[in-house]
């Protein structure tokens, strides 16, 4: 980067992102799952560890902090869609892919600043091969030690302990599209599709392919469904460095999303049927 271009931009520091989350909203004692995108909060002096550290200033121990870590090539390769691999592959990769390890696993497609998290010290994190979460402050192995490895979003998951605990969601320069807990809302959803799923994990001290159900995740309609939340509720927005963020109690949005999916579903029926 060209001095110019530095020169053109603000120096973010772990004191600065400390008064941008205090203004934000934040205190101590908060229970939070953030979402996030490094790169658009500005330059930070310290990347994805600043913004660790100023998280955990600033919630305290006496809070809580969640972040996903998904592992997602640790799953069933015969959905894998962004690529796809060959059907000729599918039974060596089950036989072969190393085992989820809460400790080495690293994320994907999550950013910079989970990837950091979960290395921090005292961080937990979930045992599940794709769906894990980490989880820093009071009473994080709560959180963790109820997911089940079988539909590992549903109300028996650090998600769903954190929507009983009455959460907060902190979106940081990212969408609804990337708001996991909205996938808790669609396993509330009665008969919501299910699937197939696997992964890697050890298993009486041996690695296995491990097989269970899960549902059919998927957020091709979040944007749309934050967009209609924001019409009927008010939540913070603002800025957190350069960043263009979200703060809002995750139970009123996962109770909201639950009626929306059901509403669209209906409507989707509807539509089917005036086509015939």
């Amino acid at each position: 980067m060209s001095k110019k271009k530095i020169t053109k931009k603000t120096l973010i520091t772990i004191d600065s992102l400390k008064q941008d989350f205090f203004s934000f909203g934040l205190k101590p004692k908060m229970k939070i799952i953030v979402h996030s995108s490094l790169s658009s909060i500005g330059w930070v002096c310290g990347g994805a560890s600043a913004v660790v550290m100023a998280l955990m200033e600033v919630i305290t121990e006496d809070g809580l902090i969640m972040m996903p870590t998904h592992s997602s090539t640790l799953s069933e390769p015969s959905v894998w869609k962004n690529p796809p691999v060959p059907k000729s592959w599918w039974s060596e990769i089950r036989k072969t892919m190393p085992a989820f390890n809460p400790r080495t696993t690293p994320t994907e497609h999550m950013g910079k600043i989970p990837e950091v998290f979960r290395s921090f010290e005292k961080v937990k994190r979930s045992y599940h091969p794709s769906n894990s979460f980490a989880v820093w402050g009071k009473n994080a192995s709560d959180y963790i030690k109820s997911q089940k490895i079988e539909f590992s979003m549903s109300m028996d998951s650090p998600l769903g302990e954190l929507y009983k605990n009455e959460g907060s969601i902190l979106l940081i320069g990212v969408g609804y599209d990337s708001n996991t807990s909205l996938h808790l809302a669609e396993t509330m959803v009665d008969n919501f599709p299910t699937e197939k799923s696997g992964g890697p994990i050890i298993e009486n001290g041996l690695r296995v392919w491990k097989e269970f159900r899960d549902y059919k995740y998927n957020n091709d309609d979040f944007e749309l469904l934050g967009n209609d939340f924001e019409k009927k509720f008010q939540i913070h927005k603002g800025l957190i460095g350069s960043s263009k963020s979200r703060l809002m109690p995750l139970k009123q949005l996962v109770d909201f999303a639950s009626t929306w999916f059901v509403e669209k579903q209906y409507k989707r029926q509807l539509s089917k049927q005036e086509k015939k």
